[in-house]
C-alpha cells in the first residue's frame, strides 16, 4: 500500500506564500485504481509528484509498503524507485525529442542484472507496431506516444502507476482505448495499483473504486465513487459534482 499522511506543502511565488496541500492524506491499495478529482490549481499535480518523491513535503509522512521513505535521500531510495512510475499528460514531454522510442525504452529495460526486453512481444501486448521504435517522438501519433510511455511505466518492478491526466490530450476514440489498456494491466496483475487524476467525472466513475476530491489543496472527499458522486457531504463537492454533470466545467 501506498499511503499519504497529513501532507503538506507551499511555495513562495514573490512575496507571498502559496499552500499547495494541506493536510492530504489518501491511500492506494493493491488491485485498485483510485482517483485524484478537482479543479485546475488545487493541488492534485503537486500531491502526486509528493508521491513520487519527486519534491519534498514540508510535513506528513510517504509510506511504500509499510516503510517510511519521507527522508530518504535519492541513493538510499533508488531501490524503491522501480515501484513508482508516472504516465504523464502529455507524452511528448516525457520522452527526449532527440532520441527513438527504443533509445527511451532502452533507458528503463536495459539495466545492469536485467533480462532483455522482448519488445516485439511487447509491442503486441500494448498494440503498437514494432517500426514505432526506431521513430522520433516528432514522427508519432499521441497516442502511440501514450503507449510507449505506458510501456516504459511497467517496467520490472513497477507497482504503483500514477496518472496525470492521461487522456486529455487524445481524441476520444484514442482515450478509451488507452483507459481499456490501463483495465488490462491491472488484470493481469492484481499487486499493482494507479491513481487516475482527472477532471472527469464521468471517467472516474467507470474506471475508479474510490475517488477524492480536492479543493484548495486539501482533500474534502473520499469514499466509494458512487456514493461520492451520489451523495457527496460538502458544499464544495456539491457544487463541482453538478457543474460537472450541468456542461459548466
Amino acid at each position: 500500500m501506498l499511503e499519504l499522511i497529513d501532507i503538506c506543502k507551499t511555495f513562495r511565488q514573490g512575496s507571498r506564500t502559496v499552500e499547495a496541500v494541506r493536510d492530504a492524506t489518501l491511500e492506494i491499495r493493491e488491485g485498485e485504481m483510485v482517483g485524484l478529482i478537482g479543479p485546475s490549481g488545487c493541488g492534485k499535480t503537486t500531491l502526486s509528484r509528493i508521491a513520487m518523491k519527486l519534491i519534498p513535503p514540508d510535513s506528513g509522512r510517504i509510506i511504500l509498503d509499510g516503510e517510511d521513505v519521507t527522508d530518504m535521500g535519492r541513493r538510499e531510495f533508488r531501490r524503491y524507485r522501480d515501484k513508482l512510475q508516472m504516465v504523464f499528460q502529455n507524452p511528448y514531454a516525457s520522452l527526449d525529442p532527440m532520441h527513438t522510442m527504443r533509445w527511451s525504452l532502452d533507458e528503463v529495460y536495459k539495466r545492469p542484472g536485467r533480462p532483455s526486453p522482448d519488445y516485439t512481444e511487447m509491442c503486441q501486448r500494448f498494440e503498437i507496431p514494432t517500426d514505432i521504435l526506431d521513430r522520433r517522438p516528432i514522427m508519432v501519433s499521441g497516442g502511440e506516444m501514450q503507449r510507449i510511455s505506458i510501456m516504459r511505466s511497467t517496467s520490472f518492478g513497477s507497482k504503483y502507476m500514477i496518472l496525470d491526466e492521461p487522456t486529455s490530450m487524445l481524441d476520444v476514440s484514442t482515450q478509451a482505448s488507452i483507459m481499456h489498456l490501463f483495465k488490462d494491466i491491472m488484470e493481469q496483475d492484481p499487486q499493482k495499483a494507479q491513481v487516475l487524476i482527472t477532471h472527469d467525472l464521468e471517467l472516474a466513475r467507470a474506471c475508479c473504486s474510490r475517488i477524492y476530491i480536492m479543493h484548495e489543496g486539501a482533500i474534502l472527499e473520499h469514499g466509494r465513487t458512487e456514493d461520492v458522486l451520489s451523495h457527496p457531504s460538502t458544499e464544495f463537492g456539491a457544487r463541482y459534482i453538478s457543474a460537472y454533470s450541468h456542461g459548466e466545467l
